[in-house]
């Protein structure tokens, strides 16, 4: 299983690291109006039947009958899934998570897809609507966790209907992540039986190098040909984005 499992994974869960590879995985986020933007991202929690009792207390939450590992974890539009984390405690939360996310971190530091180029609309002084470029990709995520620039989540504080718009579209798309994490649960249909916490990141590992096999395999892999019909939430889109949220990302002259 050690062997296989390592190929499986690295072979079918591939991580973009510029543009041209992220290129496929924006294509349905930019159609429903999020330019730059390659996945969604969130935690899942797997059970573990077998956990040491060295480390029960660490894996075990009053939510869950039984200890379970946690794992961070990136999908775009098509529920492919572009990374995982190994699988960590179940009682850190998502901004602990977030700080040993290898591919999170490499987004906000620029050091992956940095050379994205998208476009967000915005005003001038004069109130002229405009076109402002910007550089990095950025990653659709909830409130949990800590607020990067390159992390946009819903907005906590809806009191305006273009805000509310925002915030219900976003956490649409959010749920890209969350069906992945359905889907995969369904191959893991029980807690885990095996002793080991490493054994058990193998498998869930497997598990994703599996999914996106089956999405080749059935041909769900493929980028979308229709357009999203969108039309509720293009024009002002932009604008909201960048203004509720304040993007750090490099302004292009």
């Amino acid at each position: 299983m050690g062997y296989g499992s390592t190929v499986l994974f690295s072979k079918y869960v591939i991580t973009p690291s510029t543009a041209e590879e992220a290129r496929t995985h924006m294509h349905e986020m930019a159609l429903a109006g999020f330019p730059g933007c390659p996945c969604s991202t969130d935690a899942t929690h797997i059970s573990m039947d077998r956990c040491s009792n060295s480390l029960q207390n660490l894996h075990k939450i009053p939510k869950l009958h039984l200890p379970a590992r946690t794992y961070n974890l990136s999908s775009n539009h098509r529920r492919f899934i572009l990374y995982t984390t190994s699988g960590h405690p179940s009682k850190w939360n998502d901004k602990t998570l977030q700080i040993f996310d290898g591919f999170m971190k490499s987004i906000h530091d620029g050091s992956l897809m940095g050379d994205v180029i998208f476009e967000l609309d915005d005003k001038d002084k004069e109130g002229n609507d405009i076109k402002v470029k910007y550089k990095g990709a950025w990653q659709i995520v909830d409130n949990g966790y800590m607020p990067w620039s390159t992390c946009v989540p819903p907005l906590k504080h809806n009191y305006y209907s273009a805000d509310q718009r925002w915030s219900w579209w976003v956490e649409s798309m959010q749920k890209d992540v969350e069906c992945t994490f359905g889907i995969l649960k369904g191959i893991l249909k029980s807690p885990i039986q095996v002793h080991g916490v490493e054994k058990v990141d193998m498998i869930w590992k497997t598990c994703c190098g599996l999914h996106n096999l089956l999405l080749e395999i059935d041909g769900c892999g493929e980028e979308w040909t229709s357009h999203v019909h969108s039309d509720l939430w293009t024009g002002t889109l932009g604008v909201n984005l960048m203004r509720s949220h304040h993007l750090q990302f490099n302004v292009l002259r």
